[in-house]
């Protein structure tokens, strides 16, 4: 079948089939030379198309007949082609960008199905299967991440920025605390009301402990924001003072909890979701970039970092060293 196809496609005066070899077209374009692996492959291929055809004429036919004739002939249902997803596939030149939306739904679709097939994928592939997406996952996510650490200036927009990405990667959290942590809520409400409804205070992420339930504040600026004082040392030319975006950072979070944990009661009658606690609940600020300071400034932010009792400080691009730390863990790179 395949011969006849093509003869009639491409007129020649020989077509020659043999048992092993390469396939050959000759230079004056007169005679085609298929091994015949070759030649198997272009029934398959021929095969495949054919049998869509006829099964597109079929329906077409029963679904017009079924128009005129409701009652005695059948609606015709459609049914799966042999090879189209292989066929489909081989034309792929392996780019994300070749697919739609409703080609990626198709694909997603058809891969939680298989994934219940007894059978279909060994222990050993679904693992591996899950390693490659979960990789894939995590280098997205660190484009995402260096894509707003390549900002080089403040801007208003910039800490919003960081809260929505926090926020889409909520699980980042737990790599902050390094224990369970669910979101709670962004931005939530934590108390500091007067009688005049005014003064309210709102933390930038509210998470808890998800086996304790014990929640936890965290304060957030930008990556650009300054962790020290910039300009003349405050004494000799080691000693730095803290910048006041820091120091404010620090006492704001400090604040939050202290206004939360006055309110606690009122919080948690006025709350749907009543399973939270506060346990001296720890805070963080994520601010800054260590790669920002100089060797003399950063002995200062040590020093005052490693004697902040209450509050946590971690910076943007220590925790893209922990991401790049996971994405080594899960692909087996670290001994």
């Amino acid at each position: 079948m395949g011969s006849i196809i093509i003869e009639a496609s491409f007129p020649t005066d020989t077509i020659r089939i043999i048992k092993t070899g390469e396939s050959v077209f000759s230079a004056d374009r007169k005679t085609l030379t298929f091994s015949e692996s070759a030649l198997i492959n272009l029934h398959e291929v021929f095969q495949h198309n054919l049998d869509i055809q006829k099964q597109d004429r079929e329906v077409l036919a029963s679904e017009e007949l079924h128009k005129l004739f409701p009652s005695a002939v059948d609606s015709a249902e459609r049914e799966y082609v042999k090879n189209s997803i292989s066929t489909a596939l081989s034309t792929w030149k392996q780019s994300l960008d070749e697919f739609s939306n409703t080609d990626k739904e198709a694909i997603k679709e058809l891969f939680e199905k298989l994934m219940l097939a007894d059978g279909f994928i060994s222990p050993e592939s679904l693992l591996k299967t899950k390693e490659t997406i979960d990789e894939q996952y995590i280098d997205d996510v660190i484009a995402e991440y260096e894509k707003l650490m390549q900002q080089k200036t403040e801007t208003e927009n910039l800490e919003k920025k960081w809260q929505g990405f926090l926020k889409k990667h909520s699980w980042i959290f737990s790599y902050i605390f390094s224990f369970p942590i669910i979101l709670h809520e962004d931005e939530a409400y934590v108390g500091g009301k007067g009688i005049s409804n005014k003064n309210g205070k709102v933390t930038d992420f509210l998470v808890k402990n998800n086996l304790t339930n014990n929640v936890a504040f965290i304060e957030i600026k930008t990556h650009k924001t300054d962790l020290v004082k910039k300009g003349s040392a405050y004494r000799g030319n080691d000693v730095f003072s803290m910048s006041s975006d820091l120091s404010g950072g620090i006492s704001q979070v400090l604040n939050q909890r202290d206004n939360f944990q006055k309110q606690f009661a009122i919080h948690k009658m006025n709350s749907e979701d009543k399973g939270f606690e506060t346990f001296n609940s720890k805070c963080v600020v994520l601010m800054g970039s260590i790669s920002d300071l100089n060797d003399k400034e950063l002995g200062s932010f040590e020093l005052f970092r490693s004697n902040s009792k209450d509050v946590e400080i971690l910076t943007f691009d220590e925790l893209l060293a922990r991401f790049n730390n996971l994405k080594e863990l899960m692909m087996g790179k670290v001994n």
